[in-house]
């Protein structure tokens, strides 16, 4: 795995069918704006250029009744309209509608959304309106909003509950997180519950964008096999998370994902994965065991930077993602080649093992691994190479698993066990002894 720079690599969650309003579709799913791998953001209506493009939005005037009801809150039917005053709007490119846009002047922990600003309705929350809103505990949606921008609520860290008028047609409250209206995306966690284990439910197949970022007090996370896109950034921050399982179908780890998770010890990353991109893992600084896919393809820069891998289990092109400096187990599954040099001087290094499809150990590959006790050489090998195990002066145990006639053939270039206190090959069917 690999290597990252926090850069803003976007996933789109929903799809666009109302010309180009960010409103919802029929069937009440949110679209999130997608963005390329550049990190160029893109509007609800993108062409490929990555232009941003303000959403205008027209849902034909609806204003809410003062008696709305919200999901997480009871309002009594005859009280007078409560709303937060002091914040920021944006008429919207339809000149007939209203973004919220920030928190203005407005002092409220508590802020309750208009359904109106000046006669006109407010249908949009807009890109990072609330984000760093430290001191906002919960927020109240109207009916009228039926577009919500990706980190709108980002980094709130006293966000306990995020309240939805029961009459919004595209969104709704559900514990105090915020959803799309049919539950297939969880849109923003109210990061600044108590709550120290979360389960994602069964509906969901998205989790946005900052959905879960600078959350503090979650340990320990579960999303089932629904989920199939996870968003840029979406647990970035979260410093007590210490336990995560991954949905088995998931086909991409998106930047920055977890990065700064600093009590992230460990990571299963299933064999759907094809990609992880820049910085997804960056400063786990307690991550020590790493199961990658063996069909990673593509691992973006900074993935693991200063994560002090110990225990990897990966295949041959994440070898160069990981640190090397602490890695004492190493299980290579797949790939064709070891590259030379590839482990060279890393004296922490106590057993490898070699799956099947690997073809070659390249020069100095484990050269002066010092620690090194123990090797498991696949009968896929068919060539080591020059000085690829010198100086391994702790090697006393060399395992082929095929046979002795296997083992003869492959081509073994100049000093490939110099200085190895080993003195046999344990093959499938006897023994070779070393010179």
């Amino acid at each position: 795995m690999l290597l990252l720079v926090c850069a803003v690599a976007l996933v789109s969650c929903r799809t666009n069918k109302n010309n180009n309003t960010p409103s919802t579709d029929n069937g009440g799913t949110t679209e999130s704006p997608s963005t390329d791998n550049g990190g160029t953001t893109e509007s609800p209506s993108t062409d490929n250029g990555g232009t941003t493009e303000s959403p205008s939005t027209d849902n034909g005037g609806t204003t809410e009744s003062p008696s709305t009801d919200y999901q997480g809150q009871q309002d009594s039917p005859n009280a007078p309209v409560v709303r937060s005053e002091g914040l920021e709007f944006t008429l919207n490119n339809d000149g007939a509608s209203y973004s919220v846009m920030g928190i203005g002047t407005c002092t409220d922990e508590d802020i309750v959304i208009p359904s109106t600003y000046n006669d006109k309705p407010v249908t949009i929350i807009g890109m990072g309106a609330f984000s760093d809103c430290y001191s906002i505990k919960s927020v109240s949606v109207p009916e009228s909003v039926n577009y919500i921008w990706f980190s709108a609520f980002k980094s709130c860290s006293s966000l306990m509950n995020i309240s939805v008028s029961k009459n919004n047609e595209n969104f709704k409250s559900i514990d105090g997180h915020l959803y799309s209206k049919d539950g297939t995306e969880l849109m923003q966690y109210a990061i600044g519950k108590a709550d120290t284990s979360f389960s994602v439910p069964d509906t969901v197949t998205c989790i946005a964008r900052s959905a879960f970022e600078g959350c503090t007090s979650l340990i320990n996370l579960t999303m089932g096999d629904n989920v199939t896109n996870i968003g840029f950034s979406a647990f970035e921050g979260c410093t007590s998370l210490e336990n995560v399982t991954l949905s088995n179908n998931i086909s991409n780890i998106n930047s920055c994902t977890f990065s700064g998770c600093t009590s992230l010890k460990g990571i299963i990353i299933s064999d759907n994965v094809t990609s992880i991109d820049y910085s997804a893992f960056e400063n786990c600084i307690s991550m020590t065991n790493l199961t990658v896919s063996k069909n990673i393809s593509d691992i973006g820069e900074y993935a693991f930077l200063n994560c002090p891998i110990e225990n990897a289990t990966i295949p041959t092109n994440a070898i160069s993602a990981i640190r090397h400096s602490s890695l004492k187990t190493l299980v290579i599954t797949s790939g064709d080649c070891i590259e030379e040099s590839a482990f060279q001087g890393t004296r922490s290094l106590t057993s490898v093992t070699i799956l099947n499809d690997v073809t070659s150990v390249g020069d100095y590959a484990f050269k002066n691994c010092t620690s090194l006790a123990s090797v498991i050489i696949p009968d896929s090998v068919t060539s080591i190479g020059s000085s690829a195990f010198w100086g391994c002066s702790s090697l006393t145990s060399v395992t082929f698993e095929g046979t002795v006639e296997q083992w003869n053939e492959i081509e073994k270039s100049y000093r490939w066990n110099y200085q190895v206190p080993a003195t046999e090959v344990i093959c499938s069917d006897g023994t070779v002894t070393l010179n």
